[in-house]
């Protein structure tokens, strides 16, 4: 049940790559808003379980997938890699999940919450709590990405590409364009 990453075309490798950052990110957030519609909690060591949960929640809330697609993909997970129980438990926590997408506004604005606590408590002894929510903020926002562009383009044209992609030029033909 493994595939080849390899394999994948350069758009599904980026997917995959964006997944995997935005859940090592948001996993505590993402793993408090779903843990709280399963009546019987969900066993930690349920590893298949959470981690389709905290894939799927931060598709929805973080990158905005559309739930359809979500919700389906993740069915279908859990029916291959645990059973039809589960997977009738994943399709009704995602979507009281969708139901109730506005109520999460505090844990998602609490993004210290996804250092572990002893972290957290440490750097606010050594730094400061407005500096750690500062570098906290700044370790949740995508990362920029940064594109060479031809040097045989004009001034103009690298001109209007700047503001077409509100970016800034970071060394010669290089633009840094900020994701936020």
């Amino acid at each position: 049940n493994s595939f080849d990453f390899n394999k994948l075309d350069r758009r599904d490798k980026s997917f995959v790559y964006l997944l995997i950052n935005s859940s090592m990110r948001r996993h505590k957030q993402a793993q408090r808003i779903y843990t709280k519609y399963a009546k019987q909690g969900i066993n930690p060591r349920n590893r298949y379980l959470n981690s389709i949960l905290l894939i799927a929640t931060v598709q929805l809330i973080w990158l905005e997938i559309a739930p359809y697609a979500v919700i389906n993909e993740a069915v279908s997970q859990a029916k291959l890699f645990i059973n039809e129980k589960q997977s009738r438990l994943v399709n009704a926590i995602l979507r009281k999940i969708i139901q109730n997408k506005e109520e999460f506004s505090n844990i998602i604005s609490n993004e210290a919450s996804n250092l572990p606590e002893w972290l957290y408590n440490s750097w606010i002894s050594s730094y400061g709590k407005k500096n750690v929510d500062d570098i906290v903020k700044l370790a949740m926002d995508p990362p920029p990405i940064d594109i060479v562009i031809s040097k045989n383009i004009t001034k103009k044209e690298k001109e209007i590409l700047k503001l077409d992609l509100n970016s800034e030029e970071i060394f010669p033909n290089v633009l840094r364009c900020s994701l936020n």
